[in-house]
């Protein structure tokens, strides 16, 4: 019988999850929160700056194109908040042009993952952006 190895739940971390779409976020909200992540939403980018001075977040799953101030804009100015500095930024998008992606790492984006999120792949990512191989 074969079996498959042991699954190791990664220690929480604080997500800040930014997309206009309701079902994008909720669909993120919920999946990291059964990996057991802490995770604050925001359907813009005003509401994001004004929850993530208090929330703290180690990652930022931020939507690259909204109405008003883009992601990468947005991830910019999250940055910018004390104690943010060294927060992950993961850009989020349903095109996957070149230039999209050279202007999400010129502007501090880490990492850069085009829509629908591929389960596997985030996962991943957390993992490596939690153990400090990712940030």
């Amino acid at each position: 019988m074969k079996s498959s190895p042991p699954t190791y739940p990664l220690p929480p971390l604080r997500v800040l999850v930014v997309d206009d779409e309701p079902d994008a976020r909720t669909t993120l909200r919920v999946l990291l929160q059964i990996w057991g992540h802490l995770v604050c939403e925001a359907a813009q980018a005003r509401e994001a700056l004004e929850l993530a001075a208090s929330f703290k977040p180690d990652v930022a799953l931020i939507d690259v194109v909204m109405p008003g101030m883009d992601g990468l804009e947005l991830a910019a100015k999250l940055r910018a908040l004390p104690g943010l500095e060294r927060m992950a930024v993961v850009a989020l998008t349903g095109h996957s042009d070149s230039d999209k992606i050279q202007r999400a790492y010129q502007t501090g984006a880490r990492h850069y993952l085009v829509k629908p999120v591929d389960p596997v792949l985030l996962r991943g990512l957390l993992g490596s952006i939690r153990y400090g191989n990712g940030a």
